[in-house]
């Protein structure tokens, strides 16, 4: 599984994992909206920050709302101090915000949009200017739970942010900021009320209140809620549209903004004699927030009633299985054309009837071929990665929807071929303007996973079937499935090592073989100090390293909670301390399913005067037996420098 074929699927800790991915390829066409949503309620003794009673019902609510208007839940990210105590990669600290902002900024497309919502206390500085003897300038910072008034580099700067949304390639990038809670830490002259920065132009922020004002909770608001995040939440649901819009059963940022700001004055101005008045700084052009003609998940599954017609509810079991026979209907005439590259499956066919595409168009195919006619045509898509049938099989069909989201399945049942389990699904979908027709074969087991994928036009479907059935019935698992790689050393072995890579607090060292693992030019992982990939492209790691110490054991759950975060059912299935190079470390062997991938983590853990180093490898659990002492020979490759 190449590195440009994988969509990365989860986040740090999506975790540990799939910063390279280990799923099924899957590409969307359509847009994306993603949301990271902070809510800080509690600030540490003597930071000087008050507690605030609703800002995590404020940002769970508008998480439930967002739902409702299209988002996916997995693309709705939540952190709060009751998030973080099922997972501490949710806890709204500085580290952690910052890591999900990196997330969801990268690698996306102008179709996408972002929202970053952030509710507690916020402050203001003057710090000196760029320019040498330039006049200082005020930055606005929002805080997060492990805030400190006094030092900088515990606080979110605004600034920071607003670079990091404008160097986003998202077309559409929105926050809602409610960080003017109360006046300033007691005892911090130096300290400033939160000011409203204006945005980047290709940024829109809705801001809870201009400056000089205090935006105000109201126990009395919806069980309990910021005043501005109130009323957010219900101009969202559509009263913005109802009240300050044009009933066109849609919200715009711009219906939002008005509603908002004339409701949440209106509401300040009775209940507490003050002025509280929404700004919105930034982009203007028009965004939709809610758009009614977009259903939530309408991109990822047909209906109810569609399924059924379309007899999804057939899915592989004995009842539905028919005997195929061992070889195809074309007879003795069949010969072996094909061994895949991984050697898990072959194809055999009739001489002269398909011909070998000298190169494959698709990116994601390892082989393409053409009928003698001219009219149909095949390719084999196969991963080394193993994973559930229903996983590959929901991946191929979002591959479809992304070319037309009408697609729909005409039949589908469960065949033996060659004695092998098979899914046989056919689709009919529009491509360019021209109807056509998929009849596919879909194997997932010991082997990976295989599509044997052929196509042709709708016209020509009824006509071409027997020739489409007699290339998927070539297929044959082979029996003793063989490793093609060969282990580049013993596990302890010094041989041929070098330096390969220094840590960025010269900590530690890796010495590797050269032209075994190759350095990722890209971190995915934002968490990652650096990652590698096996040469065989099946085998990845990574290391994560914190300059300060604590003991093995709050490593180890930390880790672990990380995993639980991916997983709930993750398991040790082996544990160990072990010497590498003269220095203590524990070496855990874990097991986990991400996205139905089942999935191996053999990791070394350091704790010590260095700090706390997390040295990491994974790979799919069908190939991790055959890629243990690849991945042994990476984790033997770490040394501790001495200072």
């Amino acid at each position: 599984m190449g590195l440009d074929r994988v969509r990365s699927r989860l986040g740090w800790v999506t975790i540990l994992i799939v910063a390279l991915g280990m799923t099924p390829s899957v590409g969307y066409a359509e847009s994306r909206k993603l949301a990271l949503l902070v809510g800080v309620d509690k600030y540490h003794p003597g930071s000087g920050f008050s507690e605030l009673r609703y800002t995590v019902r404020d940002v769970e609510e508008l998480a439930k709302v967002l739902i409702e208007t299209g988002y996916r839940p997995d693309d709705v990210r939540v952190l709060t101090i009751k998030r973080g105590a099922e997972s501490t990669l949710y806890l709204p600290t500085l580290r952690y915000i910052q890591q999900q902002i990196k997330l969801i900024l990268s690698n996306r497309k102008s179709e996408d949009s972002i929202l970053i919502a952030l509710t507690g206390h916020g402050i203001a500085r003057r710090v000196k200017s760029d320019e040498e003897n330039g006049p200082s300038r005020l930055v606005s910072y929002f805080c997060p739970l492990d805030a400190d008034a006094e030092d900088l580099t515990t606080l979110l700067s605004l600034d920071e942010l607003y670079d990091s949304l404008n160097k986003s390639a998202a077309g559409t990038k929105m926050m809602f900021v409610d960080a003017c809670r109360n006046e300033p830490p007691e005892n911090r002259r130096e300290t400033i009320p939160f000011v409203m920065e204006p945005p980047p132009p290709s940024v829109a922020a809705l801001f809870a209140c201009s400056d000089g004002e205090v935006a105000w909770e109201d126990a009395k608001l919806g069980g309990g809620h910021g005043v501005f995040f109130h009323f957010v939440i219900e101009g969202l649901k559509g009263a913005a549209d109802a009240e300050a819009g044009n009933r066109d059963n849609s919200v715009t940022l711009s219906e939002l903004t008005s509603f908002t700001q004339e409701k949440v004055l209106e509401h300040v101005s009775l209940t507490r004699g003050k002025r509280q008045m929404p700004l919105l700084l930034g982009s203007t052009g028009r965004i939709t927030l809610r758009d009614s003609t977009h259903s939530q998940g309408s991109r990822l599954e047909p209906n109810a009633g569609e399924l059924e017609r379309l007899g999804h509810n057939r899915l592989p079991n004995s009842d539905f299985r028919t005997n195929m026979p061992a070889e195809s209907t074309y007879g003795k005439d069949i010969k072996f054309v094909y061994e895949g590259v991984h050697k898990t499956f072959a194809l055999h066919l009739k001489p002269g009837v398909w011909n070998k595409a000298d190169k494959p168009t698709n990116p994601l195919a390892e082989v393409m071929f053409v009928h003698k006619s001219n009219n149909i045509y095949a390719m084999i898509i196969s991963e080394r990665v193993a994973a559930p049938l229903e996983v590959l099989r929901k991946a191929a069909f979002d591959n479809m929807r992304s070319v037309d989201k009408n697609v729909h399945i005409v039949e589908e049942e469960a065949r033996i071929v060659g004695g092998v389990d098979v899914l046989c699904v056919t689709s009919k979908l529009t491509s360019q303007g021209i109807p056509l027709v998929f009849h596919n074969y879909y194997y997932a087991g010991k082997a990976g996973m295989i599509q044997i994928i052929t196509w042709t036009s709708e016209n020509l479907y009824e006509e071409s079937k027997a020739e489409m059935d007699n290339f998927l019935d070539s297929f044959v698992l082979l029996s003793e499935r063989k490793s093609s790689r060969k282990t580049t050393e013993t596990p302890s072995s010094d041989k041929a090592r070098q330096l390969a890579y220094e840590s960025v607090h010269k900590t530690f060292a890796l010495h590797l073989k050269p032209g075994v693992w190759n350095k990722s030019d890209k971190l995915t992982n934002p968490v990652a100090e650096i990652m590698f990939v096996h040469k065989s492209n099946d085998i990845y790691a990574m290391i994560i390293a914190e300059p300060f110490a604590a003991s093995l054991e709050v490593l180890k759950k930390a880790a672990f909670d990380n995993m639980r975060s991916v997983d709930k059912n993750v398991q040790i299935v082996e544990e160990e301390a072990r010497k590498v190079g003269g220095v203590d470390v524990l070496c855990v062997t874990s097991k986990l399913t991400s996205q139905g991938t089942p999935l191996v983590f053999h990791n070394y853990y350091y704790a010590g005067k260095a700090g706390m180093i997390q040295i990491i490898t994974w790979t799919s659990e069908n190939l991790y037996e055959e890629s243990k002492a690849e991945m042994d020979n990476f984790l033997n490759g770490f040394v501790l420098l001495k200072k």
